[in-house]
């Protein structure tokens, strides 16, 4: 329930459970840092869905529904206490949607004939379908506040993914890193038809895993002797498929720490740049500080 008087403004990030999971404060989960950097200030609502797909809950971007809901329910809340307290509150108001980060195709580009497959094609129709559900005027769920970020699905260690299954009973080779890549690329198209900006969270992991690989091998080609003190909890061997992959995803797929804080940076960065009105330092804190109210 959000009182009405006392809503703040509201991002979604909607998603997978690579969203989902990004809660996870043992990983450094980039949702709850996106949460921590905005306390006071911005709402930050998860709608990550493990499992999803663009078309399994697409077509409605939930989101869209969400926030009818928050800006009907915003009229059922009861008055805070510190409406009491404070003198000069202006009129009351219900919560806008400013932000929305749409982050699927992990799933969609598993292999055919895996369930969660989604043929290229329908899957950039449905991310173009996302944004047209908020950015077309004729559109229903029109919301001229509302900014968008496109997150490109981060790549794929089909050496690690493939023991996940195997734990899980699975055989069959459902997902790799270059099918992946083709539904990357297709994110970064619509970005650019749209005039949306986008992280491209598969080239840049790919990226610090190349630079990775690049300062672990001599000038002549071979590779770097270890320090036998160092932390082992990573691959240290560059020949070896998991080299690299494993400090920025957990399982082969989701994210690791080093994943979480480079979506999170990626993204503080996105925002800066391009909605610099959305900064956390150009958004006010949501009532005074204690010191304004007890001298």
């Amino acid at each position: 329930m959000i009182s009405k008087g006392l809503a703040r403004d509201i991002f979604i990030t909607f998603g997978d459970s690579i969203t989902e999971l990004g809660y996870q404060v043992e990983k450094d989960g980039w949702v709850s840092q996106l949460a921590n950097q905005y306390v006071r200030k911005i709402e930050v609502v998860n709608r990550g869905y493990s499992g999803k797909t663009t078309i399994s809950d697409g077509s409605s971007i939930t989101s869209k529904d969400e926030q009818k809901n928050l800006s009907e329910n915003a009229d059922n809340g009861k008055v805070n206490y510190e409406q009491q307290i404070l003198t000069g509150f202006e009129e009351s108001r219900t919560p806008r949607i400013r932000l929305v980060t749409i982050f699927l195709g992990a799933n969609d580009s598993s292999l055919p004939p895996w369930f969660q497959h989604v043929p290229l094609a329908e899957y950039g129709a449905n991310i173009r379908q996302m944004i047209d559900f908020l950015t077309n005027k004729e559109s229903e769920y029109y919301n001229p506040d509302v900014k968008i970020i496109l997150i490109t699905p981060p790549p794929l260690c089909s050496t690690m993914w493939q023991e996940i299954l195997k734990e899980k009973g699975y055989t069959e080779v459902n997902r790799n890193n270059q099918s992946v890549k083709i539904y990357a690329d297709e994110v970064v198209k619509i970005g650019k038809d749209y005039n949306i900006p986008v992280i491209n969270l598969w080239q840049g992991i790919e990226d610090k895993i190349q630079e990775l690989k690049n300062a672990a091998v001599n000038s002549d080609g071979s590779q770097q002797q270890q320090d036998t003190n160092t932390d082992q909890k990573y691959c240290t061997d560059v020949n070896n498929p998991r080299f690299g992959y494993d400090r920025y995803l957990c399982d082969g797929l989701h994210l690791e720490n080093l994943g979480n804080d480079f979506l999170f940076k990626s993204l503080m960065e996105t925002i800066n740049t391009n909605f610099p009105e959305l900064s956390p330092e150009n958004v006010p804190t949501f009532l005074p500080t204690w010191e304004t109210i007890i001298p």
